[in-house]
């Protein structure tokens, strides 16, 4: 009555290779389960149902549900990074890559591929190997982070004034952050004025990033401290120009 199953060990992946596409609907089930119900309600059973088959067929091809849920994750960031990466492949600046990034973040809210992470980062709380396989599949987000910067900064005054690994660690986190704060509120629109900041900072540092974001056009790095974060054209502000005036005065007064 056809084939017998042998079922591998729970914890232990399965070596045996099963059809793509069976193993490709078995990972799909197991990412709208973690959408929809949460790290807590997602168990061999739910994904089952959710997936329209029978349970049996996940500890078949994947040994258990934690080796399902890694595959899961290294399935969904290697897709994501690797539609990131096609987003910025021609991109040619600073400015229009942040625009980019920031296109790409909506598109993982509005699919939920944050739910699933933060899902799983919930779960890593009280299953540590499953905390080590989200740092481990943040490495490639990293690096690529990293060579984004180093590609973008190379060549001008300020490639020397932020390491591009510490950079790469920073952003990371900082989007990280936004995903949780977002998925915890809905509402709160962390990730729309933070971009904000990050325009209005790369206002203050364009003067210094070549046309392609790799040469720098001009100014020094003692420079960058008189630049507006409204951008190297805006006026200046009332406050300041005020202050100035009253020094020119009281030089002209010394001198006289």
């Amino acid at each position: 009555m056809g084939e017998t199953l042998t079922m591998p060990s729970r914890g232990k992946r399965s070596s045996r290779q099963a059809p793509v596409s069976t193993r490709d609907r078995i990972v799909a089930a197991a990412i709208v389960t973690l959408r929809d119900e949460g790290f807590a309600g997602t168990s061999a059973r739910s994904i089952a149902r959710h997936g329209d088959f029978n349970q049996a067929l996940i500890f078949y091809h994947f040994g258990s549900v934690l080796d399902l849920l890694i595959t899961a994750l290294e399935q969904q960031s290697a897709d994501r990074l690797a539609q990131y990466k096609a987003a910025v492949t021609d991109v040619p600046d600073l400015r229009s890559a942040l625009a980019t990034a920031r296109t790409q973040y909506q598109t993982d809210v509005r699919e939920g591929h944050i739910t699933v992470l933060v899902e799983l980062i919930a779960g890593a709380s009280s299953v540590p190997e499953l905390g080590a396989e989200i740092v481990r599949c943040t490495e490639p987000w990293i690096a690529f982070a990293e060579e984004s910067i180093r590609r973008y900064l190379g060549g001008t005054l300020l490639e020397s004034l932020i390491p591009a690994r510490e950079a790469a660690h920073a952003l990371l986190s900082i989007y990280l952050g936004m995903e949780l704060l977002d998925h915890l509120d809905a509402d709160a629109d962390t990730a729309g004025p933070l971009f904000l900041v990050a325009e209005r900072m790369l206002n203050a540092v364009e003067p210094f990033l070549g046309g392609a974001g790799r040469r720098p056009r001009g100014g020094t790095a003692a420079g960058l401290q008189h630049l507006s974060l409204d951008g190297p054209d805006a006026p200046p502000d009332e406050a300041t120009e005020g202050s100035d005036r009253g020094g020119q005065k009281r030089r002209r007064r010394r001198r006289s």
